[in-house]
């Protein structure tokens, strides 16, 4: 760990106060909800752990400068990401959850208490926030909304449902701060395949001449257009007023797709340091800790995909005989 030459107790608290009250401000900000089409209850727990020892590491990086350093910004800048990043998915989490328990079933909440109780008390911190956000939604919705909540709750357990469903809630080892290290081995659980879709954008530049009384047809449906000259052609014995513009159309490619992916067991480093104010905590390995992650295995393959183009550009009369073949001409020249 980086030396900080006799950095003072006031430095220390300041970034162990920080984890604290910046917790505190995030979580009181409104929820994002976020839209899941495969949730999976345990990758989803083992975000937000990685997620939790994401915002710490921040944490305990930007301890080891001075107040004063020049790093400090960019580092403070990094440790509010991540947590804002940490907190998003616990909210995420949390509306899941609730959300199906509005729709009558509680399935989801059980499964998360058995994963939540499956966990040491080091990874029960990390899910402790998305614990909170969900009883105090069933207990709001008891005292405020139509108490369908709690009625899923089996009746002996609706005053005690953090001791009975996440025993440990709450718990802080007294001694020690803990920090995950690098990553020491992986496990490949099993493979399965996912359907996805994937939209490509793609721009293209454009030159064309067109009859004026369709430029504002035109202007509607492209990108920046620009009149490069205005002028007059005879069509079919008759002037027409016309201009050459410049533009861009943007096409949308829908491709639809099997995509494979894995879920490894990853297991890292697990550091602990004394929780002593006066001096730089000292980081000494204690063992490790793992997190469940899914990721793509690279193989992909296309089973189909549609393009979704622009809208046509009517004529402005469609009853105009005189346009005729020469609108087509003037519009696609």
């Amino acid at each position: 760990m980086k030396d900080t030459n006799g950095r003072s107790f006031n430095m220390i608290k300041r970034g162990l106060l920080a984890l604290t009250f910046g917790l505190a401000a995030l979580f009181a900000c409104s929820a994002m909800v976020v839209e899941a089409a495969d949730f999976d209850l345990e990758l989803e727990s083992h975000k937000i752990i990685s997620n939790y020892w994401n915002m710490t590491e921040a944490l305990y990086i930007l301890q080891e400068y001075p107040f004063k350093s020049p790093e400090v910004g960019n580092l403070e800048r990094d440790y509010i990401e991540k947590a804002r990043s940490y907190r998003t998915s616990c909210e995420a989490f949390n509306d899941e959850i609730v959300n199906h328990m509005r729709e009558g079933s509680a399935e989801l909440l059980f499964t998360f208490s058995n994963i939540y109780q499956a966990q040491t008390h080091i990874k029960k911190r990390a899910l402790d926030p998305a614990v909170k956000m969900i009883v105090e939604k069933i207990i709001a919705d008891s005292l405020n909304g139509d108490g369908a909540l709690i009625l899923l709750i089996p009746e002996k357990h609706r005053d005690s449902m953090l001791e009975d469903y996440f025993p440990g809630y709450g718990y802080a080892d007294p001694n020690y701060l803990y920090r995950k290290g690098k990553e020491v081995r992986w496990e490949l659980l099993h493979a399965y395949w996912k359907t996805e879709q994937k939209t490509i954008e793609t721009t293209n530049y454009m030159e064309m001449t067109i009859a004026v009384e369709l430029m504002a047809s035109l202007e509607a449906q492209v990108d920046f257009l620009k009149i490069l000259k205005l002028f007059e052609i005879e069509i079919n014995g008759k002037l027409v007023a016309a201009a050459k513009v410049s533009f861009q159309v943007r096409t949308t490619l829908v491709t639809t797709c099997q995509r494979k992916y894995e879920r490894n067991k990853i297991w890292f480093e697990l550091y602990h340091a004394s929780k002593d104010y006066f001096w730089e905590p000292i980081w000494e390995l204690c063992g490790e800790t793992y997190n469940f992650f899914e990721e793509p295995s690279g193989e992909e393959v296309v089973i189909g995909s549609e393009t979704v183009p622009p809208p046509p550009i009517p004529p402005v009369d469609e009853n105009n005989e005189d346009i005729g073949d020469g609108y087509e001409q003037a519009s696609l020249w």
